[in-house]
């Protein structure tokens, strides 16, 4: 599929097409923008991906198909949050929030990473 120009191209809020799409959970959605050329690790105006919008929201699939797509796993948004801490922080990441089983979102990431308010991953309630 060819890539189409303005597939990055954001809304107001810089939110594109992929991050709405992966928020929501639209896996089909999501593979169909990255075959045409969209950028797995574009962000809004606030730093969010479509990798922490669909770990925020537990979507498994969509988050397999941004990591297969190359999507920066410890990118972070204007306050320091990371895909993982979105993911934990709406108990996403396994049992207890973040430390149990391992989610997609966490196998390359560094959960240490801390917001800018000083939290990470690892401070979850186990």
């Amino acid at each position: 599929m060819a890539r189409i120009e303005s597939i990055d191209r954001g809304f107001k809020s810089g939110a594109t097409g992929l991050i709405l799409a992966s928020s929501l959970g639209h896996a089909g959605v999501v593979k169909r923008l990255l075959a045409a050329g969209a950028r797995a690790d574009a962000a809004d105006n606030s730093g969010c991906t479509a990798l922490a919008g669909a770990s925020e929201n537990g979507h498994e699939a969509v988050v397999e198909e941004l990591l297969g797509a190359g999507a920066y796993v410890d990118a972070a948004d204007r306050h320091g949050a990371t895909a993982l801490m979105a993911a934990s922080g709406n108990g996403h990441g396994g049992k207890g929030g973040c430390c149990g089983r391992e989610p997609a979102s966490q196998r390359r990431s560094r959960p240490r990473l801390p917001t800018s308010s000083g939290s990470s991953c690892m401070l979850c309630p186990q």
